[in-house]
């Protein structure tokens, strides 16, 4: 069936605005906050054209070729894709540890499989202390994983609805999906926010809205250029709007999400005539080529950035740039060597599965699985193993069963006795607040070693240890059950402690105007209850900071692992500094309130460095690992810091 008469150059330009607004945003996030809800505007397109397709067919002869339609979406998908995964399986294999491309492996079989999206969603750790996903070089194939599985499905309930019922049934029937689809994004981003970024039930909506538009249209009559000029103008405003003002705390895909899908269907009724100014803009030659290699674009962008992001190169101005051009050169050379030829070319249904998905997934799938076993043995044919050995990997601190730092408090936390330390019935000192807090759990167990005491730790991740209920909107949504809970339980039970221990990331909080008058009540409070009060530090924090560094430059030889990478000037003046002042001055209005800091251990001669006696003790650019926590408490003994007599 020939398709050039639903052909549209302006959707083409719609698609460059999509994908270039993508690569922007995940070159520099800050350039366009909302730039990542360009694949929500390819999901509607998607939903449009499929559907319209499919329409157009079933007019003309009430039936739809099914297998026609999977061997034209298998020629568009899968040369360029197959060429990406095996790009990126190589150059993942020169640079990556063993433990990151044994993860490769597995994201490659499910993006093969189309199933990306539900590989991430069970296997990408959303913990506190995960790894930045920016160094996951498939991560962008959940989007295609969702848009396959869509192609999939809809032309068969399509097909089965329309013989059953006709057009307007099926129009109703995507409306009650668009409802319910974004019903079920919207709630579940309160309780299960990774499920409502990457399945297809809670992103079914946005493909439904553009194929809903898709049969509405059908048949209907251009409007005049006026009104479509209006539309164009109220659907380029929703969707700048959305670009600037959207972020990614907002609540996509849920309600924040409508005005840019409303926006992008705007623009679609819009180009429907042929005089609309902005069908006339985006069918501009250079737009409709960038839309006609967004394919590829998208495909290879993501893999760049995070090769780079992993090598630890810092994504300047001039990195970005190179980044951006790579990206449209390679999407240009695949488009016009491999994309377009490929789809083009004349087989026959049989050769086609076999040549373009049987075949190449099999060896693609084989050679990864047999990969990534050699991995799991320790097989010496990839590997020089004896050099992975001698390099120390630091445990995640979430690992530590100690440490109990909970994402979702509850009081049932109140009878766990892993979280005392050492192992006694009685404990009168309590360790509250935010990672910021727990991370000071190994430095803790050497004080009370060395001054025979018993704490227990119970905090909370991204939560403002404040008695006050106020100001849960500064807390990540996905958080905010759990700190709701574990305010109640400090104002609850803090009064039963002798010494309560307090640390929290009070730089990140103290962008917020009502925290630093709520921390003051809240310490008010603590003063009146408690015997002693101990405030703890905001440590300082390292930009770029790797603790796997050393670990990833046995493949990367030229990486820069050297200590004078992360030192820098301890500018008295920044936030961490300014804060912690704050806090100490605070502290010196009663008698029983301290301030504890290390600082002056981390930064001799106002240098900083994330090291102590040459070993490397931080996690992250913000937090000790628990073996450095550990060590700079028996550090701070050995010296005879006289601020341990505080833990006395």
């Amino acid at each position: 069936m020939s398709t050039n008469n639903f052909y549209r150059a302006d959707i083409d330009g719609l698609r460059a605005i999509a994908v270039v607004s993508v690569i922007i945003y995940h070159i520099e996030s800050s350039l366009l906050p909302g730039g990542f809800l360009g694949v929500d505007i390819f999901f509607v397109i998607s939903g449009f054209l499929i559907t319209g397709l499919l329409l157009k067919e079933l007019q003309k002869t009430e039936k739809l070729n099914l297998q026609a339609f999977y061997v034209r979406r298998v020629k568009r998908i899968l040369p360029a894709l197959l060429t990406v995964i095996l790009s990126t399986l190589i150059v993942g294999f020169l640079i990556f540890t063993p433990a990151d491309y044994f993860s490769l492996l597995k994201s490659a079989i499910a993006s093969l499989l189309s199933l990306a999206n539900v590989f991430f969603y069970f296997n990408l750790d959303q913990g506190y202390f995960a790894k930045d996903t920016a160094e996951v070089p498939l991560l962008h194939m959940w989007s295609l994983a969702v848009e396959e599985q869509f192609y999939l499905i809809w032309p068969l309930l399509m097909t089965f609805i329309y013989k059953k019922k006709g057009f307007t049934f099926l129009f109703y029937t995507l409306l009650v999906i668009l409802i319910f689809s974004l019903t079920l994004a919207q709630t579940s981003l309160k309780f299960d926010q990774p499920f409502a970024y990457y399945s297809l039930p809670t992103r079914a909506w946005e493909l439904a809205a553009g194929a809903a538009l898709s049969i509405y249209l059908q048949n209907k009559k251009e409007t005049s250029k006026n009104i479509s000029n209006l539309l164009s103008l109220i659907g380029v405003l929703l969707i700048s709007a959305s670009f600037l003002v959207v972020s990614k705390q907002s609540d996509i895909p849920g309600l924040d999400n409508i005005p840019l899908i409303l926006g992008t269907l705007l623009i679609i009724v819009a180009g429907k005539n042929s005089d609309n100014i902005s069908r006339r803009i985006l069918s501009n030659k250079i737009i409709v080529f960038v839309g006609l290699v967004s394919y590829s674009a998208y495909l290879w962008h993501w893999p760049m950035i995070a090769f780079t992001k992993y090598a630890t190169i810092e994504i300047d101005f001039f990195i970005g740039s190179m980044i951006f051009v790579l990206t449209f050169l390679l999407a240009t050379l695949t488009y016009y060597l491999i994309e377009n030829p490929l789809r083009k070319l004349k087989i026959t249904t049989f050769k086609a599965w076999s040549n373009y998905y049987i075949l190449p997934v099999t060896f693609l799938g084989i050679t990864s699985v047999i990969l990534a076993y050699n991995i799991k043995v320790h097989s010496p044919t990839l590997y020089d193993w004896d050099q992975y050995s001698k390099v120390v990997d630091i445990t995640p601190n979430w690992k530590y069963k100690y440490n109990c730092q909970y994402t979702t408090f509850g009081t049932q936390v109140l009878d766990e006795s892993e979280c005392v330390f050492p192992k006694k019935q009685l404990y009168k000192t309590l360790l509250i607040g935010d990672s910021n807090g727990a991370h000071f759990i190994g430095m803790i167990q050497a004080f009370a070693l060395e001054y025979n005491f018993t704490f227990k730790n119970l905090t909370q991740s991204s939560c403002p240890p404040l008695l006050q209920a106020k100001a849960l909107d500064w807390v990540d949504s996905k958080y905010q059950k759990g700190c709701f809970a574990y305010r109640e339980f400090l104002s609850n039970n803090l009064n039963k402690y002798e010494h309560i221990i307090i640390g929290g990331d009070w730089s990140d909080y103290d962008r917020f105007k009502d925290f630093r008058p709520l921390f003051i009540e809240t310490i008010k409070e603590l003063a009146k209850t408690t015997k002693k009060v101990t405030i703890l530090a905001k440590i300082p924090t390292f930009q770029n900071y790797n603790v796997e560094c050393e670990i990833r430059q046995v493949k990367i030889n030229n990486l820069d692992c050297s200590l004078t990478r992360y030192d820098k000037v301890y500018d008295d003046l920044s936030s961490v500094a300014t804060i912690n002042n704050f806090i100490e001055n605070i502290s010196e209005k009663y008698n029983n309130v301290n301030f504890f800091s290390i600082s002056d251990v981390l930064c001799p001669n106002d240098i900083c460095s994330p090291t102590l006696e040459g070993q490397f003790i931080y996690a992250d650019g913000g937090h000790l690992h628990m073996k450095g926590s550990l060590q700079m408490g028996e550090y701070i003994l050995k010296l005879h810091h006289e601020k341990t007599q505080l833990f006395q």
